[in-house]
This record gives C-alpha cells, sequence and structure tokens, in this order.
C-alpha cells in the first residue's frame, strides 16, 4: 500500500466508525474482571474488528481502534482532572496552614507536559519499528 493510500485509510477510519461494532462495555467488563488496566487495552477494539464485517480491513481496524483509542483518551483526562482538583485543593490547605513548598498542581501540569512528550516520542520509535 503507498504511503498516500494508507493516509487516506487512516484519514476515513473515523468516519467508518460510525459502522463499527465498538462496544466500550467490554473494556469496562474486563477493567472489573481484572487488577490490570494494561490487560484490557484492546478489547474492545479487537472484539469490534472481529465482529464487523471488514473489521480486518485497514480502515476497518481504524474503525475500531480510533473508538478505543477515544475510550482510554477520555478515561485518562478524567484521572487527570481529578489529581489536578485534588492537587489544586492540597496546595491551598497547605498555604492557609503556612506550609510554603513547592506548588504541587504547578508540577504535576509540568510533569504531565512532559509525559506528552515522552508518549509523543515513543509511539513515534514504536510506528518506525
Amino acid at each position: 500500500m503507498t504511503r498516500l493510500a494508507f493516509i487516506f485509510a487512516v484519514l476515513a477510519a473515523p468516519l467508518a466508525a460510525q459502522d463499527m461494532a465498538f462496544d466500550p462495555a467490554i473494556t469496562d467488563q474486563c477493567l472489573a474482571d481484572t487488577t490490570t488496566d494494561a490487560a484490557c487495552i484492546g478489547a474492545a477494539a479487537n472484539q469490534c474488528m472481529t465482529d464487523t464485517l471488514g473489521g480486518s480491513s485497514t480502515v476497518g481496524m481504524g474503525g475500531c481502534l480510533y473508538p478505543e483509542y477515544e475510550y482510554w483518551d477520555a478515561r485518562l483526562n478524567r484521572s487527570y482532572q481529578k489529581v489536578l482538583a485534588q492537587s489544586k485543593a492540597m496546595d491551598t490547605e497547605l498555604e492557609a496552614s503556612g506550609v510554603f513548598m513547592l506548588d504541587i498542581a504547578d508540577n504535576l501540569v509540568r510533569m504531565q507536559r512532559s509525559w506528552i512528550t515522552f508518549r509523543d516520542a515513543a509511539c513515534d520509535y514504536e510506528r518506525t519499528l
């Protein structure tokens, strides 16, 4: 497959997702049954690719993998917002009690930005393999 055809296939994936059999309940059930979140990564997308006519095609795989990506991204963002709110509350509590130290929330944001840079570089490396 040429690179141009691959790019079009990947870009078409969100449109194709409308007909895909992606079910986040599969991942939710997996998470309820295990102590390791990593064991559930890809569970719903793999089932989608198996259950959907054309799910094993490039466009079909993209249509199943994209909602999987969105599922985990939303989960990550919810967790991050919760931890950020807790960090801000701790900062406020420490300041009110007269304890002065490095800002927990600012350091969390800085750490998250560094992690995003690392994640993107690690994904780029994996794609090259």
